[in-house]
């Protein structure tokens, strides 16, 4: 298996470090503790040496002088190591709360084709297990490592100062096993970063077997997702496994680094008494000073697996960091009077592959108009719409707004311009007011109200237990396919959009939600502009203009007589779906819809 290259550690967590700067007081306030602390054990260490010397010399009045000392000492590095922790707490705490606000916020302004290539499930794990594991090492262990750094250069300069000799001794066992810990640890980055990925895809079959749960049970998938689930687990598992490993290594180098720079200090130390180069109240005070150089030493093999189990998960996410975000540039010309709606000129454009998806595509659009557009699938019907939306500017030739070329507005701004309403309707698990509010915020109970009437909406709402305040359920799992569709339509209205892009607003629809929905679109479509997306002719046979639509060009327009008369691509296309023994939905649909007008 290939080695993964390793990114350095400052470029991984650089990216972190301006979510530390609005918190920089509770950090130096940590610092300050820090510092008090490292001054106490010095403090302690001196006095410390002074009262076994006193003591040995028989001399009272110098113990009894520098024991209440000690004494107080001791209070306040326990006050101290109190207030480190709080700080570097609080500072652990905000920082993971600025971060995930953060993450949440790049994800909503990550281009579409970035969304589009990843699995939401793996993008939540990056945002719970890997997120966490940054922050504990932002906050505990980055805490560890800074106070461990300060007290090995304070308590090695005083030990120097006591002997040096006695401390180049004491640390001989170091070196020799940070070089065996490391080359241990090499490949452990590569371990925990594949772990974090497996466990991301593992997410991602959960979340698909939990978002289909229903298609799962028809078609008796449960076996074959459970086992997609367990291959990820189960290679999540085998990282963790010889992470694992490496890890149970480790330990007897933490108790050689504890245990034999005491052997050697007092080994040597005697050594040094009985020369007369050392008192023992220095060699005591030195071997507790030892005891803050043993510590970060002894456990520096831990802090190793800890730092490249950060690497791993922090490399994870900050690949969410480091993806280019839409433009935030632009101008908003929403309040420029043009008649002319929106234009295609010259437009082409495809996914990243060889083929075109649109090609050298022109038709416009005036403000009042609505046209329909239509062709076999694939031809590029949705893509236009998602290029008016600004999800992809990747495009030659020119898509101009009110005018102006899409790629001149504010994003936000082109946007607010349109009311977009799909195939796959995503409603949120809250009531169904709050599901149509979200179309515009602050808008009146009365406004809602309104627009479900329009879309046909009201009566269905008033028939369920708690009318407007009905809970819908994760992604309106409790409403039918044509309820989800009224209630978008009814957002569509309250957001007010110059412009409403119905993406096969019926596809999905049985015969009589078709001709309720069909009702309440056209109701809803009375002087608005629009473009209707549509594979069933009837949501646009009543259309101002119809695009027929054919490997990404447009290859016949006009009205429905027209085209029919024509006998071109669009009578062939309707005639394959209206005059079939198989689909009889033109006919089902005026007859229902004949009823609805008696």
């Amino acid at each position: 298996m290939k080695q993964e290259t390793k990114p350095s550690m400052r470029k991984t967590f650089g990216l972190f470090i301006p979510f530390a700067r609005p918190h920089a007081a509770l950090a130096a306030a940590g610092v300050l503790f820090a510092l008090l602390g490292v001054a106490v054990n010095l403090s302690q260490a001196g006095i410390l040496e002074r009262i076994i010397d006193s003591a040995l010399a028989r001399d009272t009045g110098t113990l009894i002088r520098y024991v209440p000392y000690f004494a107080i000492l001791l209070i306040v590095d326990l006050a101290s190591a109190f207030f480190i922790n709080f700080c570097y707490g609080s500072f652990s705490a905000h920082y993971l709360h600025d971060l995930r606000l953060s993450a949440v916020d790049r994800l909503q302004r990550l281009p579409a084709a970035v969304m589009e290539k990843r699995h939401s499930g793996d993008i939540m794990s990056r945002l719970s297990e890997d997120l966490s594991v940054v922050q504990s090492f932002m906050g505990s262990t980055f805490l560890d490592i800074f106070m461990q750094i300060i007290m090995l250069i304070a308590a090695s300069s005083y030990m120097i100062f006591l002997e040096w000799k006695l401390l180049i001794v004491s640390i001989l066992p170091v070196p020799v096993a940070l070089i065996a810990v490391n080359a241990m640890t090499k490949n452990m980055y590569s371990y925990f970063r594949q772990a974090g990925d497996a466990l991301g895809k593992a997410n991602a079959a959960a979340q698909d077997a939990l978002g289909g749960i229903a298609t799962v049970k028809a078609y008796g998938l449960k076996a074959v997702l459970a086992q997609k689930y367990r291959v990820h687990v189960e290679e999540s598992l085998r990282m963790d496994i010889k992470a694992a490993g490496i890890m149970r290594l480790t330990p007897p180098f933490n108790i050689l680094l504890r245990t034999m720079p005491t052997v050697f200090c007092f080994g040597y130390g005697s050594y040094l008494i009985i020369r007369g180069e050392l008192t023992p109240g220095a060699l005591i005070a030195f071997n507790f000073l030892l005891g803050f150089v043993q510590w970060p030493l002894a456990f520096l093999p831990d802090l190793i697996v800890r730092v490249k189990r950060a690497m791993g998960a922090g490399t994870r996410v900050a690949e969410l960091f480091e993806i280019e975000l839409e433009r935030k540039t632009g101008s908003d010309y929403s309040g420029y009077n043009s008649p002319e709606a929106l234009s295609f000129e010259g437009v082409n454009f495809s996914y990243g592959e060889d083929k075109e998806v649109i090609s050298d595509l022109s038709f416009s659009l005036a403000k009042g108009e609505r046209i329909g557009v239509v062709g076999s699938s694939g031809c590029g019907k949705s893509t236009v719409l998602k290029l008016l939306c600004g999800d992809y500017e990747t495009h030659s030739g020119t898509i101009k707004v009110q005018g102006y070329d899409t790629r001149d507005w504010n994003l936000d701004a082109l946007r607010s311009h349109f009311s977009v309403i799909s195939q796959d309707i995503f409603l949120f698990p809250a009531s169904i007011h709050e599901n149509i509010a979200y179309g515009r915020p602050g808008v009146t109970r009365e406004e809602v109200i309104k627009a479900a009437k329009t879309a046909n909406a009201h009566e269905f709402i008033m028939e369920t237990n708690e009318g407007y305040d009905s809970q819908v359920g994760e992604r309106g799992i409790k409403l039918s396919g044509g309820q989800k569709q009224r209630i978008a339509l009814a957002r569509a209205l309250v957001k007010g959009s110059p412009i409403l892009l119905l993406d096969e607003p019926t596809s999905a629809l049985d015969t009589h939600s078709e001709a309720l929905v069909q009702e309440a679109i056209d109701r809803s479509l009375e002087s608005k502009t629009a473009i209707i997306v549509a594979h069933r002719l009837s949501t646009i046979k009543n259309a101002d203009r119809i695009l027929v639509m054919d490997k990404g060009k447009i290859a016949e327009q006009g009205k429905h007589e027209e085209l029919l008369a024509a006998g071109g691509l669009y009578a062939e296309l309707y005639s394959r779906q209206f005059n079939s023994a198989e689909d009889s939905t033109v006919e089902k649909y005026e007859a229902i819809e004949g009823e609805n007008h008696e």
